[in-house]
């Protein structure tokens, strides 16, 4: 795969339905994208890479509309699909196409448990597994810009350019490690993950900083989330470009201000906020509750701050999961990945942490301590530390 020929460029729709023909009867490709995220609700997709045993073949998705057989593949599950992070591209394909991938193998995830930190980037895999160096320079660039430079296409190419071999490597030493199926679940868990639709309410629900506010302040939180999700949908633009979630606890401290007040203030005078004041107001003022906004709200009064004996717990948990995935030499930031331990709103140990292959690694005594919201109980002898539930 390293001695490829230069990638293909295909930007007509002929040359798609050649490069289409050509892969007729493949079994795995290499795949990633390349999209502008900023400003919008829905990122603009630029380009789709693909490595297969033909070659490198860049799809301009601005020039060419219509990717459905393309997007076939994505949900052919005779075809493997090879990415790297590939998080993001699957999603970015549920959100434009309604696509649910099928059978994939993303070697960041595979790298974690083959004795890999997690995440680990693209760059120092290929330089550790292969001994290539390729370069970033072109990372953050506009990729809806036509014609795309030489530097681009090089970077796009090589963003796929190594997945097979790396898969090659990856898929033996999983099943000599014994962790193969493991991989594959968290695989299946991350496209679960990627094809979920998240919406505003479980915005609200997570909202870091609910256990400060009083009940009006929590209703006016709900309402201006709802409202920024809507305008953005609306107008196909970002969350924040309506409104930065970060000025929100400002908002809620100043919202009894007059808009002439507001334009005194350091970090609230900005035309998107003024010219919403008094929507914000009403949202504060009005007393009416929907029968939405009493079932989330009372959803969020029953999340309690921890106590310090729950925090002790906490604390002392999160230690074992530590040892745990040391002694399984499994990066602890794969095992926690998205469930929101650091949330201080969110239960202490949900159940995807003790299901499935992470249940497996933490072992069932661990598992019932996690579940079993008992406190603890430390009794300090001369030589060892006795715990034990109460």
């Amino acid at each position: 795969m390293t001695n490829q020929p230069p990638p293909s460029f295909i930007k007509s729709k002929d040359a798609f339905d050649e490069f289409i023909q050509l892969h007729n009867d493949i079994d795995w490709i290499g795949f990633d994208t390349e999209f502008i995220g900023e400003h919008r609700l829905i990122p603009l997709l630029c380009l789709i890479q693909i490595s297969s045993e033909h070659g490198i073949f860049l799809i301009d998705t601005i020039t060419i509309e219509d990717i459905s057989p393309l997007l076939d593949w994505m949900e052919d599950p005779n075809i493997l699909k090879l990415t790297h992070a590939g998080n993001n591209d699957y999603a970015l394909l549920y959100a434009l196409y309604n696509t649910h991938p099928q059978n994939v193998f993303d070697v960041q995830i595979a790298a974690g448990f083959l004795g890999y930190p997690y995440p680990v980037g693209f760059q120092k895999m290929i330089k550790d597994e292969l001994g290539q160096m390729i370069g970033k320079a072109a990372g953050v660039t506009d990729w809806s810009r036509r014609p795309l430079s030489q530097k681009q296409l090089v970077y796009a190419a090589d963003d796929v350019r190594y997945l097979y071999e790396l898969w090659t490597r990856f898929k033996q030493r999983l099943v000599e490690s014994k962790m193969n199926t493991w991989a594959q679940e968290e695989f299946e868990i991350m496209l679960a993950a990627a094809t979920a639709s998240s919406d505003w309410q479980e915005e609200f629900v997570k909202f870091r900083k609910m256990s400060k506010l009083y009940a009006k302040e929590k209703k006016l939180v709900l309402r201006i989330i709802k409202w920024r999700a809507e305008e953005a949908a609306r107008m196909n633009v970002s969350k924040d470009s309506v409104f930065p979630m970060k000025m929100l606890m400002e908002v809620v401290k100043s919202i009894k201000e007059s808009e002439n007040e507001i334009r005194k203030h350091r970090l609230l005078n900005r035309s998107k906020i003024r010219r919403n004041w008094t929507l914000f107001q009403d949202f504060y003022f009005d007393d009416n509750t929907t029968q939405e906004e009493a079932e989330l709200l009372k959803k969020v009064n029953n999340i309690q701050k921890k106590t310090p004996t729950e925090n002790l717990r906490y604390t002392f948990l999160k230690l074992m999961i530590k040892q745990r995935c040391y002694d399984f030499g499994v990066p602890e930031g794969l095992v926690v990945n998205g469930l929101g331990l650091s949330n201080p709103l969110l239960d202490n140990f949900p159940k995807t942490l003790t299901a499935g292959w992470r249940g497996e690694m933490l072992g069932p005594t661990l598992v019932d301590w996690l579940e079993n919201k008992s406190p603890l109980i430390f009794d300090f002898e001369k030589e060892h530390c006795i715990v034990r539930r109460k």
